[in-house]
This record gives structure tokens, sequence and C-alpha cells, in this order.
């Protein structure tokens, strides 16, 4: 972001929108996906699909039920409430926001 950002504004609106998911408590989903992908337990099951005989998709669905690095309406709404509180934040520090930098971001595929 330090070589994206065109402006000490537009990183300081990154950094706040960061600091805004901590404040908010929004929960890093993929860290704990990370952990159970490389535990015993996912290990254990993903070998007994595959030392199955049968119905090996319908199995693997099952052991993977829920599970996705997705970013669905969910996230989203944690996104727009980050977005919402770095305003506010860089509006109380006297820092100044141009919204053409949320739109850059977003063309060049990475959220805030």
């Amino acid at each position: 972001m330090v070589y994206f950002a065109r402006s000490r504004e537009e990183l300081a609106l990154v950094l706040a929108h960061e600091l805004s998911h901590n404040i908010l408590n929004h929960r890093k989903a993929p860290c704990g996906k990370g952990r159970w992908l490389s535990s015993e337990d996912y290990k254990k099951s993903v070998n007994a699909v595959l030392d199955s005989k049968y119905e090996r998709l319908s199995r693997l669905k099952k052991v993977l039920e829920g599970f996705s690095f997705s970013r669905g309406r969910h996230q989203r709404y944690h996104e727009s409430d980050a977005d919402s509180l770095a305003i506010i934040l860089l509006k109380k520090s006297n820092i100044s926001f141009q919204a053409g930098f949320f739109l850059r971001l977003e063309q060049c595929g990475q959220p805030v």
C-alpha cells in the first residue's frame, strides 16, 4: 500500500481502515481456517475420504461443508463498516479524505 498510495492522506486512510477492523472486533476467519487445514482432524478426515472406495465426492463435500474463503455479503458488510469508521477517524484527526482513493483501490481489486 505504501507504493500504491499517492499521498500521506491515502496511506492514512488505509491505516485508519485497518485500525477500524480492530476497533470493530472483526475476526480474521482465514487464520482459523488455516489452522484447521493443518490440523490432524482435517488430515484424518481427508485420508478417510481418500481411503474410501465409494462416494468420495459426497464425503469430501461433507468434510468441507461450510468452508470457504469467499468475500460474501457478510464480509462486505465488515468492509463497509470499516470504511465508514475510517472516514470518521480521519475527520476527527483533521486528515483530509478523498473518496476517489476508495474507487482506485476497488478498480485494482484491492479492498481497503
